[in-house]
């Protein structure tokens, strides 16, 4: 009995003889992204572009996903359970689908918002318009 104890205090002090590690945080301030000369603004572009599209790939995934998942639930309910709720499992797979999608369409546009672009609209808007007043 007197060696077990021995052991218990000899495995409790080896634990508090370990020597405590600070790391550095992951936080922090975040890089600035560098850029080319000139290329800036078509990098951003395409950044904002590829981010909806990534958006809208994992929104039409979602939809299938729930399309399959209602359509195995409706299988298992009843006979030809999957072709009987055809209609009600795609709309149910194209609504989670628009609810997840929904945002690409404002990354989209916010890649097309740019300062010259605004410009340039401003530009037609007055030359087609103050010719019929």
């Amino acid at each position: 009995m007197n060696e077990t104890n021995q052991n218990a205090q000899d495995a409790g002090q080896a634990e508090s003889d370990r020597p405590i590690v600070l790391g550095k945080s992951k936080g922090g301030k975040k890089k600035k992204k560098k850029y080319s000369r000139g290329l800036k603004r078509v990098q951003r572009f395409e950044a904002r572009l590829s981010k909806g599209g990534r958006r809208l790939s994992r929104a039409v995934t979602a939809g299938f996903n729930r399309y399959v998942s209602q359509g195995n639930k409706s299988a298992r309910r009843r006979r030809d359970g999957r072709l009987v709720d055809f209609y009600e499992n795609v709309a149910r797979g194209v609504s989670r689908g628009i609810s997840r999608g929904g945002p690409a369409i404002e990354d989209v546009a916010r890649a097309f918002n740019t300062k010259r672009l605004r410009r340039q609209i401003r530009a037609a808007a007055r030359g087609s318009i103050f010719p019929f007043i």
